[in-house]
């Protein structure tokens, strides 16, 4: 039996109880402005997700300490020849960097987080897919979202009470002079030591999450105490951080990009298509995009020209195109479409670190 709703009527949190108590077996299909996801279900039990983004479980198992950016830059290597056409999941379980238990953890956390970001959209359609199954690794038990849903429904009460002191994850943390005098006399956990010690001024809440391997939430959850013991505040003077727009459809690879660039203070906007990218260029104006050559809608080198010839504000903003190939004429076709610079990927985090030093005029 297939259903379908909106977001506005009848809301994701009953349908996802209806599949549950139902024990239903498909695909939860949930489309906004912004692209869709799937959520596979089999008998009541969620076993995986589609996000429609590539291999965003490499960027989960990166942000959770799971692998390291050595093992990624590896199978992101192999990908292009003798595992062509494999998820990047499958490639590093081919090659002994993880196992099946691990995927799985990944696959679980994975679920947890799209079931908290669809409890918290406003607007869109969902539907249900009977029968459809995914055609990727899923979890062979599958995981009960009754929890998650309590769970994400307790997130959602404490996300509004520290949205009061925390407006979003580009706020800015900064230690006050009271924080300073006392810290020898603090009394923290483990994790809340490890943030404090991380806020310096400079580093939003999107990098302190990707420095520390901690998720947003409880970053933001952790120093929202400390505001209210008056040990930290935001910034509230003006954003004068370079913003640098990443167009990557790879979610791992925007994972790595963040981690590249995490202690340097900037501001990072991110897009996953060609027109998502056209459209963040133009309502933050960057000073720098890293742009990504085979994007699933438009490629790179047409979002570049089409920048270069929408305005005099886009012909200076320097543009590195990041692509797997390495043939001489995908790097002419990059400078013909009015490139500055050209890397293959995958980079090391130092030499991405200083290119994009080099074209924001900041020195080594």
């Amino acid at each position: 039996m297939s259903f379908a709703g909106n977001l506005r009527g009848w809301g994701i949190t009953e349908m996802l109880q209806l599949v549950r108590n139902g024990k239903k077996t498909g695909a939860l299909v949930v489309t906004t402005s912004t692209g869709s996801l799937s959520l596979y279900f089999k008998a009541g039990m969620a076993v995986a997700v589609e996000t429609g983004v590539g291999e965003a479980l490499g960027s989960i198992m990166l942000q959770e300490g799971f692998i390291t950016v050595g093992d990624l830059d590896e199978a992101i290597q192999l990908q292009k020849v003798q595992y062509r056409g494999k998820r990047i999941e499958q490639i590093l379980i081919a090659l002994k960097k993880i196992e099946l238990p691990v995927l799985a953890k990944a696959i679980r956390k994975q679920i947890e987080a799209v079931v908290t970001e669809l409890l918290q959209l406003k607007g869109g359609s969902v539907n249900f897919e009977a029968d459809a199954l995914p055609k990727f690794n899923a979890l062979s038990t599958g995981v009960d979202i009754h929890g998650m849903l309590l769970g994400a429904a307790v997130v959602m009460d404490e996300l509004s009470v520290i949205r009061e002191n925390i407006p979003n994850a580009s706020a800015i943390p900064k230690k006050t002079k009271k924080g300073e005098d006392q810290q020898e006399e603090i009394a923290l956990k483990l994790k809340e030591w490890k943030v404090y010690l991380a806020i310096d001024g400079i580093k939003d809440f999107k990098a302190l999450s990707t420095k520390l391997k901690i998720d947003e939430f409880s970053v933001m959850k952790i120093v929202n105490y400390f505001i209210t013991e008056k040990w930290v505040e935001i910034l509230k003077v003006e954003d004068k951080r370079k913003k640098i727009l990443v167009v990557d459809d790879s979610l791992t690879i925007q994972k790595m990009i963040e981690l590249a660039l995490a202690d340097s203070g900037f501001n990072l906007i991110t897009a996953t298509t060609g027109d998502a990218a056209l459209k963040a260029a133009k309502e933050t104006l960057p000073d720098l995009i890293l742009l990504d050559v085979m994007l699933p809608d438009i490629t790179g080198y047409k979002v570049c020209r089409s920048l270069r010839d929408s305005g005099e504000e886009f012909k200076k903003v320097p543009i590195l195109m990041l692509s797997g190939k390495d043939a001489e004429i995908d790097k002419n076709l990059g400078k013909y479409a009015g490139a500055d610079a050209y890397m293959t990927k995958p980079f090391e985090a130092a030499d991405l670190l200083a290119k994009v030093k080099e074209y924001l005029g900041l020195g080594s």
